[in-house]
């Protein structure tokens, strides 16, 4: 009975302040369509860049006018023409969660989860070990994990963003090489 009176109450109250949260929700999107940033905990809305709504393209670049790309080029990343040592078929991921806001009077501090992932469930399934590259501030800067229950991961606490390396060994002798850069919520220019 008690479980039911607090959802009536919610409900109530939600009831009560739809007029406002609507409003809230309407000057948040008109904040987002006139180019204003929006800092959630999930990440960051933005508006879609002009050169995007404008021309009814898919993708932007910063100059993509006079930024040709040389026809050489273009045919090797068409064709998906990569050195040995760059692969789509494994990625490096990670998520953060905010320990300490950052501050002008100090760094901030985050808990960073990195992990592999693969569309294709039969290369993933031929990792062996996975050993990760931290940043020269950390006591111990190689870590490795042969954990494929949890996708390889890594937990550490940061406070500033670096670039992170991996070296996946897979069970048959042959290893990939893959990087993220570990970038951080609130990350102001500096």
């Amino acid at each position: 009975m008690a479980d039911l009176t607090w959802q009536l109450m919610a409900l109530g109250t939600l009831l009560h302040l739809r007029n406002e949260l609507k409003s809230l929700a309407n000057a948040l999107i008109f904040r987002i369509t006139n180019g204003s940033e929006i800092v959630t905990p999930f990440g960051i809305l933005k508006a879609t860049p002009p050169d995007l709504s404008k021309k009814n393209l898919d993708t932007v670049a910063e100059d993509p006018d006079r930024a040709n790309t040389p026809p050489a080029v273009e045919e090797l990343l068409r064709q998906k023409n990569y050195p040995s040592t760059i692969t789509d078929q494994l990625y490096l991921i990670h998520a953060t969660k905010i320990v300490r806001q950052r501050t002008t009077a100090r760094t901030g501090l985050y808990q960073v989860r990195v992990w592999i992932e693969s569309e294709n469930s039969g290369i993933f399934s031929q990792i062996k070990r996975v050993s990760y590259r931290l940043h020269d501030d950390f006591p111990r800067q190689v870590v490795s994990n042969t954990v494929r229950a949890d996708n390889f991961e890594l937990w550490l606490t940061a406070y500033g963003e670096f670039n992170l390396v991996a070296y996946v060994e897979l069970k048959d002798g042959s290893a990939q090489w893959l990087t993220r850069f570990l970038d951080l919520p609130g990350r102001p220019p500096e």
